[in-house]
């Protein structure tokens, strides 16, 4: 508002004349690039930057800008001509309320969930760390069954052979591991991927979808609970830490779990970050708020550019914060502390950790790769969108692999089943060996995928069975004295694979928990689906689009 009104008065009047075209002109194109040719972001970090950068790529027909912004140049030269000037005035004063209340509409949604947030954040708080000290939360037994299935959200399975070759002490840390490098989730989200990966194939996107009267949020819980309420059922002492958007929440609501007070239910993300960042730094973390504070307009600024030039101006402004790393990476790392061997019972416990899903590029001691190396293509990696999301897996895989030296250490390792599971992959990008069109389409449906048995202590293999995450439930209750019965629908656990898979790229803000509470179906469309035979995934012969393997049935 100043500036130009200062530039204005500055000059003749021939350029006051013309420079209130100019930025009517600048006004109606900002507000069409912002309304009708928007982007859709996806998920924000808590510094404006996108989780996937390759939401830029997704751009509206270059063409049809080009007409619409013909059309206004026309219209004002016609306005203009006729001397109606006061229809630019209404118009103006249109905008202006418009504005205001959709402004006052946002900030008051704004507060409104900031608010609950920091209600749940205060519920949640951690009250182990008053003393110091981190108090165990997962008991395992020396001479009885621990079944562990750790979830780390967007674990990739194609990064675990480098990561094997860059960090070798992973091959003896993860002996007795099975990789089962062929498997695929059914979802390219969290809500639509995790439910199978929780219980099974009664929950894949088109099973769900079956049950039309009944609430996402409710099937999505019921899955959550499957594997706990059966190990509970067969005597098991119970533990989930973080379980993926409970009750269709980033985190908090904890109620669907309530009917079972035998279930040691607790969200744990975040509760040792300002205990780690003292251990491993003389310095305490940046507050993110500064980069927050920056970024806001910078964020603005990048919604009203033509679409073309969004993801170029991201990249130049985007500053990465750590924080949402710290929070999940933490949990991680404090493992052994969080873990004792003192239960005298059979032991359940379910990890939720979303280290894998916060890319960001790391130093020691977390990672040993110097940041003066992130862009040299380390093993192939094409983008620094491929190479932060390497980094983050790795160190994941370094804390689990010194977890499991822990528990080799203290005589538990060979009663344990461990099962190291993703929800689903992501759209990374690399080089040779791999077919970089077929990478592009599956390496969103490759999550991390393997098991370690009772008294399993061989050489880490890899198999090339073909597998789904809905496969996690099979190998948790395999041979244990556990229903195979689903304890809610009395359905008897079948395993529905052999003649392939139908998988589906998430619809539009269908990855957001929050905005589906009141759905009852996932809108699974043809073009935003494959089917995968057995076989391959790497092999782009065994991916069919929907469209055509419906068009030949």
């Amino acid at each position: 508002v100043f500036w130009p009104c200062c530039i204005y008065k500055m000059f003749g009047q021939k350029v006051k004349t013309v420079m209130p075209f100019f930025m009517l002109l600048l006004l109606a194109v900002i507000t069409l690039n912002i309304f009708v040719f928007k982007t859709d972001y996806g998920n924000l970090t808590v510094v404006f930057g996108v989780e996937n950068v390759n939401c830029f790529q997704h751009r509206p027909s270059f063409l049809l800008q080009c007409i619409s912004f013909c059309i206004i140049v026309v219209l004002f030269l016609l306005i203009l001509r006729v001397r109606k000037q006061f229809i630019i005035n209404i118009c103006l004063l249109a905008v202006c309320l418009g504005q205001v209340a959709f402004g006052t509409m946002k900030l008051s949604y704004i507060n409104k969930n900031f608010v609950e947030y920091n209600a749940n954040l205060a519920k949640n708080k951690d009250k182990d760390d008053g003393d110091g000290k981190i108090k165990p939360i997962y008991h395992l037994s020396k001479d009885k069954k621990n079944v562990v299935v750790i979830f780390l959200d967007r674990a990739i399975s194609l990064f675990l052979p480098y990561a094997m070759e860059e960090v070798p002490e992973l091959k003896e840390q993860l002996a007795g591991f099975t990789f089962y490098r062929n498997t695929v989730s059914f979802g390219s989200s969290t809500v639509i991927a995790s439910p199978s990966m929780m219980a099974g194939y009664e929950y894949t996107p088109e099973k769900i979808n079956e049950r039309n009267e009944e609430l996402l949020r409710l099937k999505h819980n019921e899955a959550s609970l499957v594997m706990p309420k059966l190990f509970l059922d067969a005597g098991f002492d119970v533990t989930v830490t973080d379980p993926p958007f409970p009750n269709y929440t980033w985190s908090g609501d904890l109620s669907a779990f309530k009917n079972y007070s035998k279930i040691n239910i607790k969200e744990i993300c975040g509760k040792y970050s300002s205990k780690f960042e003292k251990e491993i730094s003389d310095e305490e973390s940046h507050d993110s708020s500064l980069t927050a504070n920056a970024n806001t307009l910078n964020f603005s600024v990048m919604q009203m550019l033509f679409p073309l030039l969004r993801g170029t101006f991201y990249n130049v402004y985007n500053q990465t914060s750590p924080k949402n790393f710290v929070n999940c990476f933490s949990c991680l790392y404090f493992m052994r502390s969080l873990t004792d061997c003192s239960s005298d019972k059979n032991n359940f416990i379910f990890i939720g950790n979303d280290t894998t899903h916060e890319p960001i590029y790391l130093n020691s001691p977390i990672y040993d790769t110097p940041i003066t190396e992130k862009r040299t293509g380390l093993y192939g990696i094409a983008s620094d969108y491929t190479a932060t999301h390497y980094h983050v897996n790795v160190a994941a895989l370094k804390q689990l692999g010194i977890w499991f030296d822990y528990l080799r250490h203290n005589e538990v390792y060979d009663n344990t089943r461990i099962i190291v599971v993703a929800d689903h992959g992501s759209g990374i990008e690399m080089k040779e060996p791999f077919n970089p069109e077929t990478q592009f389409n599956a390496s969103s449906y490759m999550p991390l995928f393997m098991v370690k048995d009772f008294n399993c202590n061989e050489e880490f293999k890899i198999s090339d069975e073909f597998m789904t995450n809905a496969d996690t439930l099979f190998f948790a209750k395999k041979d244990l004295p556990v229903s195979d019965k689903n304890p809610f629908t009395g359905k008897t656990f079948i395993q529905k694979k052999e003649d392939g898979v139908n998988v589906y790229r998430v619809n539009k803000l269908e990855w957001n928990a929050s905005k589906m509470l009141d759905k009852t179906q996932f809108t699974l469309l043809e073009e935003n689906g494959y089917h995968l035979i057995p076989g391959d995934v790497l092999d782009k012969q065994n991916w069919t689009p929907l469209t055509e393997y419906n068009a030949d049935k």
